[in-house]
């Protein structure tokens, strides 16, 4: 596996597609695509079982959690932020899955994100449009492949990184 940035910034695993599918996706979307649904939509329809829906949605009905980072040091400390299977937006903006809100060093809507990888039972970090996220004190500049209990600091925070999913437990 080798992870590799498109000139648009969009990572990617290059061992399964030629090209970024972000940008294949934005350049040939359609509107009028309907295989795809939102994760939480409540309308149920006979055609559901054709539509795409994450499939620890589609076995358990709900969005399971597969991790946390435990804060250990900030505003937050002692808190902890549930991951959930694909991507999980780290910035200040209330939009995010992991909302810092009390560091202005920390960028609003993509300081980075944690991504975790059902098939392959993997969690991966990855800086975004903010300053550099810090992984058992070493900046990382290319998407980082977690493992329990590495330390992460962002800003003035910094967290412990906690896998439910791993090994032979996962949803």
């Amino acid at each position: 596996m080798a992870i590799i940035k498109c000139s648009k910034g969009h990572y990617y695993d290059d061992s399964k597609y030629d090209e970024c599918p972000m940008c294949m996706r934005t350049e040939k979307s359609n509107a009028s695509d309907e295989r795809t649904i939102a994760l939480f939509s409540q309308a149920k329809s006979p055609s559901d079982d054709s539509k795409t829906v994450a499939l620890a949605y589609k076995r358990t009905g709900c969005d399971p959690v597969v991790g946390w980072l435990v804060c250990t040091e900030g505003s937050e400390k002692g808190r902890d932020f549930r991951i959930h299977s694909g991507r999980n937006f780290i910035g200040r903006a209330m939009t995010n899955d992991i909302y810092l809100p009390s560091d202005i060093s920390i960028s609003r809507k993509h300081e980075g994100c944690i991504i975790y990888e059902p098939k392959k039972n993997s969690f991966i970090i990855m800086n975004g449009e903010g300053a550099a996220i810090y992984v058992n004190g070493s900046p990382i500049d290319k998407p980082y492949i977690l493992k329990d209990y590495d330390e992460i600091s962002i800003g003035s925070y910094k967290f412990d990184f906690v896998a439910y999913c791993r090994e032979d437990k996962k949803w």
